[in-house]
């Protein structure tokens, strides 16, 4: 994907936009053998396996997957009509938890 830095020094797609950039990684990911379950929802995380439910459907069906490495996309509590409820947080030490706050606003 062409790029260009703009005067913040940050990099952007020269064509502006999102989308094939996400595309090429999702691409590459792949490639790599890296595997996505969308739509599903992460119910238990322990040791070296994940419990995952399936909610492509009306119906449901729940399944553990082994893995190396696992990259939630959680969210946070704000969007729990979409599943973003904080469940995930039971598992994780509290003590390694930051609190939530807003990140779409400015910070000084």
């Amino acid at each position: 994907i062409e790029s260009y830095v703009g005067s913040s020094g940050r990099i952007f797609p020269v064509e502006m936009k999102a989308a094939p950039l996400l595309r090429a990684w999702l691409k590459r990911l792949a490639e790599q053998q890296v595997k996505f379950f969308y739509r599903h929802r992460c119910i238990n995380l322990q040791d070296t396996t994940v419990t995952l439910e399936n909610q492509n459907n009306q119906s449901s069906k729940t399944f553990t997957q082994q893995y190396d490495a696992v990259v939630l996309a959680c969210g946070a509590v704000s969007w729990s009509q979409l599943g973003s409820d904080g469940a995930w947080q039971q598992w994780i030490d509290q003590s390694s938890i930051e609190p939530f706050q807003a990140s779409n606003a400015g910070v000084l």
